[in-house]
């Protein structure tokens, strides 16, 4: 496999975006975010297809990364704001697809134990990207159906992410434990529905429930931890 190939999918994102954000149309908004999103599945999928049955959820993650970008993209509306997220972006995503590819294909250069240590600052990433997207769509229909459709996709997510936590730190799941991520999970989704009827901004919203979500979870598993060495 080529050894820049973490860097092409990063490349095309900004010049995607880029296009975009140098004269913003409808059309060329959905032809380049589906550009972008059968790019990401693609290459996402021939970075893991050879270690697919065990590292799936690195492909789940990857593409729920480049999604909530692109979710959070679509709703801002400083041009200056934009420019700045399209490499922040693309920086946040080379990362990810780069140490992903050393653990794969260059073990020599991958750096022990950096995808755990990253995983709660891609978690959060990605929950605040979305968390604003879905908090941008909240305003449209605060009473309509869209309340409901807003808890559910909150929650699903946040379950995912806490899931994802677990896996990459090498914490058992068990039925507790998807009990307890299923609650919590259920919980920040019902507090950040309760916070959209807040006279806040959509990214004081999401950073709220990101910043609460990433203490839970960390200290959740810090105690996991602490509690496996003492029974050895």
């Amino acid at each position: 496999m080529n050894f820049k190939f973490y860097l092409y999918l990063p490349l095309f994102v900004i010049l995607v975006l880029g296009a975009i954000l140098y004269h913003p149309t409808a059309l060329k908004t959905v032809i380049g975010y589906g550009l972008i999103l059968v790019s990401a599945l693609t290459a996402g999928f021939f970075l893991i297809k050879d270690y697919f049955k065990i590292y799936w959820p690195f492909f789940i993650q990857l593409i729920l990364m480049i999604s909530g970008s692109l979710g959070l993209f679509l709703f801002l509306t400083n041009s200056i704001l934009r420019f700045i997220f399209i490499f922040i972006t693309a920086a946040v995503f080379s990362y990810f697809i780069l140490n992903i590819y050393r653990l794969f294909y260059q073990p020599r250069l991958s750096r022990p134990h950096i995808l755990k240590n990253s995983a709660a600052w891609f978690n959060f990433f990605i929950a605040y990207c979305f968390l604003v997207s879905l908090s941008a769509c909240f305003s449209q229909n605060p009473l309509g159906f869209k309340l409901y459709l807003t808890a559910i996709a909150a929650s699903l997510l946040l379950f995912w992410l806490n899931f994802y936590f677990f896996w990459i730190n090498s914490q058992e799941i068990t039925k507790d434990s998807i009990i307890f991520l299923s609650i919590i999970s259920l919980v920040l989704g019902e507090i950040y529905l309760a916070i959209n009827f807040l006279p806040f901004t959509y990214y004081l919203n999401a950073l709220i429930i990101s910043i609460l979500f990433s203490i839970i979870i960390n200290l959740w598993v810090k105690k996991n931890k602490e509690s496996s060495l003492l029974t050895k």
